[in-house]
Formats: C-alpha cells, structure tokens, sequence
C-alpha cells in the first residue's frame, strides 16, 4: 500500500472545525587588557542548542533559564512569562525554532512556544496522527466548509496548498498541541505551542482565585 494511502487512512478521523549550532568565542584571545572580560562575556552570552530541556509541568525551579528575560507576572505572581530570543530550540522531528515562551502556573510549565522557519504540518501529522482543523480566515472557513483541506495527489499529500491561515490542533491527554501558519501581506510565520490540557480552564481558575 502506497504511503499516501496509509496516511490518508491514519487521518480519515480528522475533525474540522470553525542558531543551529553554538557561536564560539574567538579563534584567538584579545592581547587587549580587557581581552579577558570580553572572552568572559562572549561565553556567558553565546547562542545555545536546547534540545527539548523543557517540558510541560517542569518546575520552575529546577528549569534552567540562562539566556531568558523576565517578562512579566500576573495574578499576584501566579502567571509569569519567560523569554528566550537568544537559543536554538531542537525539536525531536527534526526541526529548529528560535524565540521560545515559557508560561508558568503556579511554577510549573503550563505551556511553551516558539517560531519555526518552515511549514511543519505534514512532519507533526505523521508523528501525532489525527487532528483538529482551525480556519483562521474567510478562504479558509469556506473551503473547510467545501472539504477541501487535505490534498491527496499521488506526488503530494498534506494540507492543501491554498490554505495560508490556520492552526492544528492536537489533544493528547496531558497536553495539548497547537501549530499555527500565518501568511500575511508582508510576513509569514509558522510556530509551535505546547499547553497543559487544561489550559484554558487553568487560566480562569488563576483570574478568580
């Protein structure tokens, strides 16, 4: 049986709905009499390969936050967001991302995202299977409403190629996964998200208690 075949099998249960490596630090050490403090700083400071060392429910305490600013707390310090423009984040697909966000309740990792330069979706719908299809404009609700959301060509088979704007949703049952294309007038960005089950109802619960 062709792969095509098996995977337009494995998702048939689909439910629409509406850098790299290290920068080192120079070849050769500064003869300056600060050439030491530079060296120092440039090592504190290089580029990282984070190979998945976050996952959700971490602790805050035990996840290392080198290379990450403090963006904010909310509901009295339950909430607090992490940034990290710095690293390189290797997924276990096969993919790189870069400007990671880590979202803490009650200092635990409720979710984390990060960009990525390339269109993943057909790479997480072979390892995560079936998913949930969220339009996220006009084209793409209307051509849901048509079926038209998978392509199934011999020589291609993935989201159909007119569909820009949309996330895929995966709900597993301690996480669930969000991947998001946009294609606007001037840019264009993929990004992966991983959240708590729960999520939403999590958030609630920290605006009310």
């Amino acid at each position: 049986m062709k792969l095509s075949h098996l995977l337009i099998l494995s998702l048939a249960t689909v439910i629409f709905a509406c850098s790299g490596s290290e920068q080192h630090a120079a070849d050769q050490q500064s003869n300056s009499d600060n050439g030491e403090e530079e060296l120092a700083e440039r090592s504190t400071n290089r580029r990282r390969l984070l190979r998945r060392p976050f996952a959700i429910g971490d602790s805050l305490q035990k996840t290392d936050l080198r290379n990450f600013e403090f963006f904010g707390d909310f509901f009295k310090g339950r909430a607090r967001y992490y940034h990290n423009h710095q690293d390189t984040i290797y997924h276990d697909i096969g993919i790189k991302g870069n400007n990671l966000l880590l979202c803490f309740f009650d200092d635990q990792i409720a979710r984390l995202k990060y960009r990525i330069d390339r269109d993943i979706s057909l790479d997480l719908m072979m390892k995560y299977g079936a998913f949930k299809f969220r339009p996220m404009d006009s084209l793409s609700r209307v051509m849901v409403q048509q079926g038209n959301v998978l392509s199934e060509g011999a020589s291609k088979f993935g989201i159909h190629e007119d569909l820009k704007n949309y996330e895929l949703v995966w709900q597993k049952p301690d996480k669930q996964i969000v991947y998001r294309s946009y294609h606007g007038l001037d840019s264009t960005s993929y990004t992966y998200e991983e959240r708590i089950a729960d999520y939403k109802d999590a958030m609630v619960y920290l605006t009310r208690f």
